[in-house]
């Protein structure tokens, strides 16, 4: 309240840019996509997201069974729209991400469908 929603926005991309470069420097020896999605899930698990991919036709899933940050998320979308503009930078024009479930939504989980 004391500083406002631009300050909280300024501190969210931050965050999110600081974690964009690290999942940058762990896919820099990426070639395939499923590649990429094995280290993404690797680090989204360790931060407590709890996450897997799985091939769905021709498409893919990633799947966060835990959100470590949800109170924070509930009070700031913000949180959760960076997110999604990070998986999309991090995969790459070459492919279309899109959340189709979302916790806050009330869904059980976050499921992101990647399809190139």
């Amino acid at each position: 309240d004391l500083l406002g929603d631009k300050t909280l926005d300024l501190l969210i991309d931050e965050r999110e840019k600081k974690r964009c470069q690290r999942y940058q420097r762990a896919l820099c020896h990426t070639s395939t996509l499923e590649e990429k999605l094995k280290v993404i899930v690797q680090i989204r698990s360790e931060e407590g997201y709890m996450a897997e991919w799985k091939k769905d036709d021709d498409d893919y899933v990633l799947v966060e069974n835990h959100c470590p940050i949800c109170a924070a998320a509930s009070a700031c979308k913000g949180f959760c729209q960076a997110e999604l503009r990070n998986f999309k930078a991090l995969l790459g024009d070459k492919y279309k991400v899109d959340r189709t479930k979302h916790l806050l939504s009330g869904d059980a989980h976050c499921v992101y469908r990647i399809s190139g």
